[in-house]
């Protein structure tokens, strides 16, 4: 999830992002001072989020402007927000496609998080021959193969 974030602080001016879902931090770009600030910031979100949704309204955006800055906050799914930090000077058309394009993996991201995926190593061939008196077939034992989840982008 912090690749994607990266790629979205690749906009000019995104600064930093961070990732919000089911109650705690799960990625982020931010200082790691400001961790406890970003975790009463995504509640906040949330909370805000789900009031305007309890009125039958369904605002998915949220910008706050600051001296220097915007803090903008996208509801990416019901319990997933994704919070960034830009300069003034920001695109918001181009960063609001860029957030549509990178909620679906960041939603397929938070829901099916990757595992590292670990192999048992090969079964070690026994070292006594074998009594038949046909040859015996050599073993060839499995290759070995790595396994990707995810999203694959190019």
């Amino acid at each position: 999830m912090e690749a994607i974030l990266k790629d979205l602080e690749q906009l000019t001016g995104v600064e930093h992002g961070c990732l919000y879902h089911g109650g705690r931090i799960v990625a982020t770009t931010f200082p790691q001072v400001l961790d406890d600030n970003l975790a009463a910031m995504g509640k906040m979100l949330e909370q805000i989020f789900s009031g305007v949704e309890s009125i039958g309204r369904s605002h998915n955006e949220i910008y706050f402007e600051l001296d220097e800055n915007y803090l903008l906050g996208y509801r990416i799914d019901r319990d997933l927000v994704l919070t960034l930090l830009t300069s003034k000077q920001i695109n918001f058309s181009l960063l609001h496609i860029s957030v549509r394009s990178a909620g679906a993996a960041l939603k397929e991201e938070a829901l099916h998080p990757r595992d590292p995926v670990v192999e048992k190593p090969a079964p070690k061939p026994d070292p006594t021959p074998s009594a038949s008196p046909e040859p015996a077939a050599q073993e060839v034992p499995p290759r070995a193969r790595t396994v990707y989840r995810g999203v694959f982008r190019s």
